[in-house]
C-alpha cells in the first residue's frame, strides 16, 4: 500500500534520512522503532507532506505523495496522529470528532453564512458516525465533555477516533501509547487490532513501548542515525538482543 523508496532529507547539513526504503503491506500493523533522534518522525512528516525530502519516492496505492501538502495526502484516505495530540481543548469529545468528518457542507464558505443546519440528513449523518467512533473507542460517555477535561490516556483515544472520522485506509500513529497507564495501553492495543481485523485498515506507528510493539506489529522496522539497520516479524526483532538492548530499552 505504501512504498518509500530511496529517501533522503537533510537539515541545514544533518543527514535526518539517509537512503530509507520500506514497503508496507496492507491489513497489516508495521512498527518503526529506534531511539529518539534517529529519523522516526521525519519519516512520518514526509509521508503526510509537513516535509518535503531532498530525494527519493513515496506512493501510496501507486499515487505519488512527494510535493504533495498535507491536505491533499489526506484526502487520498491517510490519517495521522502527532506526539503533542493536537486536539481542541475548548471544544467537546463530540465536536473534535465531528471536525474530522470530511465533505462537509458547512465547511463551504456560503453554507456557513447561511447558517448550516444541523437539522440536515448530511449532518445527522455524520453525527450518526461520530457517535459510532466514540462508541468503539470507549468515548461514548464522555462526549460532552470539554476534551480539556479528559486524562491524558483518553485524549490518546480521541486521537484515534478522529483520525478514523476521516474514514482512512491508512493510519499513522505516533507514539499511540507513550505516558498512559498499562489499562490503557492494552485497551489502545485491542481497539488497534480491531481495526486490522475487522475494519482492514493499515496502521503505520512509532512506539517506544517494546512490549507493546512486539505485541501488536505484523512487521518492526529498527532505525539509527537516519538509517534503516533491519526489519523483520516480532520473533525475529526478539532474537536480536543486540537490538533490542541497544535500541529499544
Amino acid at each position: 500500500m505504501l512504498e518509500i523508496r530511496n529517501l533522503n532529507k537533510n537539515f541545514d547539513g544533518v543527514q535526518a534520512v539517509q537512503d530509507f526504503t520500506l514497503s508496507l503491506q496492507s491489513g497489516k500493523i508495521t512498527s518503526l522503532i529506534g531511539p529518539n533522534g534517529a529519523g522516526k518522525t521525519t519519516v512520518f512528516n514526509i509521508v503526510t507532506g509537513f516535509i518535503y525530502p531532498n530525494s527519493g519516492t513515496v506512493t501510496f496505492d501507486n499515487a505519488s505523495l512527494r510535493n504533495l501538502p498535507p491536505w491533499k495526502i489526506a484526502q487520498l484516505s491517510i490519517s495521522r496522529t502527532f506526539q503533542d495530540l493536537r486536539l481542541f481543548k475548548r471544544l467537546t469529545v463530540l465536536e473534535n470528532v465531528l471536525l474530522g468528518r470530511k465533505h462537509q457542507s458547512g465547511e463551504r464558505f456560503l453554507n456557513a453564512l447561511l447558517n448550516f443546519s444541523t437539522e440536515s440528513p448530511e449532518y445527522k449523518d455524520h453525527l450518526a458516525k461520530a457517535i459510532s467512533l466514540l462508541e468503539f473507542v470507549g468515548l461514548m460517555e464522555h462526549r460532552s465533555q470539554l476534551t480539556e477535561n479528559l486524562s491524558y490516556g483518553q485524549q490518546k483515544l480521541l486521537t484515534i477516533a478522529c483520525c478514523l472520522a476521516a474514514e482512512p485506509e491508512m493510519l499513522l500513529l505516533d507514539e499511540p501509547v507513550s505516558g498512559v497507564q498499562p489499562a490503557m495501553v492494552d485497551k489502545i492495543a485491542e481497539i488497534l487490532q480491531q481495526l486490522v481485523k475487522k475494519r482492514r485498515k493499515t496502521i503505520f506507528l512509532i512506539e517506544h513501548d517494546m512490549e507493546f510493539v512486539l505485541r501488536i506489529s505484523d512487521l518492526v522496522v529498527v532505525m539509527d542515525e537516519g538509517k534503516k539497520i533491519t526489519e523483520g516479524n516480532p520473533s525475529v526483532i526478539r532474537s536480536q538482543p543486540e537490538i533490542l538492548e541497544a535500541y529499544l530499552s
